[in-house]
C-alpha cells in the first residue's frame, strides 16, 4: 500500500509560464520530499501546461485543466484530488526556501492546530516593502486572537478533513476568500496558528504594475470592507488573476519618508480596532 504524502501542494494557475517554473524549481530543491504537487489550471493560453509537465518526472506532480477560471474553484478542485494529510495552498508566483517543507513538517506534526497561516516576506528586499511586510505579519498574528482573523493571501495550510468539514473556499466571493475561510473557522471555534518560521516569499509583480500606493490602498479597502461589512461578494475594484497581466513594469516611485508613516498609522488603527473587539 502506497503511503499518502504529508502535504498536497495545490497551485491554481492561469497563464503562469513566466512564474510557475521558479516555484517548481524551489519545490524540487526541498530538503524534505513528503509532498505531492497539484496544478489546477484555468485553461491557460500560454505554455503553462508544457512547462509544468517537464517537472512531472522529478516531482510527484499532476496537472489538471478546469473550465472555470476562479481561484476558489481551482483550489477546491485541487483539494478534491489531493491525497495528503494537509492541504498546502500556494500562489504560482510564490518562492520558497529549500528548508520550508522541512519546517512545515515539524510545525504540523508538533502541533494540534488544524489551520496554519505562514508569514510572508517580499521577494525583493526594498526597505519600504520589508517594513510593510513586517507590519503585515504583526497584524496577521494579532488578528488570530480576535473575532475577525485574517490570512496571508494565497497561502495557508489546512488539515484535509477539516477543510471539507469547514465547507471549502466560498466560490461566490469576488476576493478575500482566504480571510473568509479563516474567519469561518474561528466562528466554529478553531483558531488558526500564525507561523513565523514558515515564511513564503511573496511576488511583488502586482505592486510593480499597479504602484505601491494604489495596491496598498486596495488591500486596505478590502480589509476595512471585511471588518465592516463581512465577505466581499461584489467587485469593489479591479483584481485580475493570471500571470499574463504582469508583463509590464509600471512601478511608481515614492519616498520612504512619505510611505512608512502613512501606512504604519493605518495599520496601527486597524490593529487597535481588532484588538478592542
Amino acid at each position: 500500500m502506497v503511503k499518502s504524502p504529508l502535504f498536497s501542494i495545490i497551485i491554481p494557475t492561469l497563464n503562469e509560464a513566466n512564474y510557475l517554473p521558479k516555484l517548481l524549481e524551489d519545490l524540487l530543491a526541498q530538503k524534505k520530499k513528503d509532498f505531492e504537487v497539484l496544478i489546477i489550471d484555468g485553461k491557460s493560453q500560454d505554455n503553462t501546461k508544457e512547462i509544468a509537465l517537464k517537472f512531472a518526472n522529478s516531482l510527484n506532480l499532476s496537472f489538471h485543466t478546469v473550465e472555470v477560471r476562479n481561484v476558489s474553484y481551482q483550489r477546491n478542485f485541487g483539494a478534491s484530488k489531493a491525497k495528503g494529510d494537509y492541504l498546502f495552498f500556494l500562489d504560482a508566483d510564490a518562492r520558497l526556501s529549500n528548508a520550508l517543507i522541512k519546517k512545515a513538517t515539524k510545525t504540523v506534526l508538533n502541533s494540534r492546530y488544524l489551520l496554519f497561516i505562514p508569514s510572508v516576506v517580499p521577494q525583493d528586499k526594498n526597505l519600504p516593502d520589508v517594513i510593510s511586510f513586517n507590519l503585515i505579519n504583526i497584524f496577521l498574528e494579532a488578528s488570530q486572537y480576535t473575532s475577525k482573523p485574517f490570512s496571508s493571501g494565497g497561502t495557508m495550510i489546512v488539515e484535509r478533513n477539516f477543510f471539507f468539514h469547514l465547507g471549502k473556499f466560498n466560490e461566490k466571493l469576488y476576493l478575500a476568500e482566504d480571510h473568509e475561510l479563516v474567519a469561518r473557522a474561528k466562528k466554529m471555534g478553531v483558531t488558526s496558528k500564525f507561523v513565523k518560521s514558515i515564511a513564503i516569499k511573496i511576488s511583488l509583480r502586482r505592486l510593480k504594475k499597479e504602484g505601491r500606493l494604489d495596491l496598498y490602498r486596495k488591500y486596505l479597502v478590502a480589509s476595512f470592507h471585511t471588518l465592516k461589512n463581512g465577505p466581499i461578494y461584489h467587485k469593489i475594484f479591479e483584481y485580475d488573476m493570471g500571470g499574463s497581466a504582469y508583463k509590464k513594469d509600471n512601478r511608481r516611485k515614492i519616498s520612504i519618508e512619505k510611505l512608512i508613516p502613512h501606512y504604519f498609522n493605518i495599520l496601527k488603527r486597524t490593529l487597535d480596532r481588532l484588538i478592542s473587539e
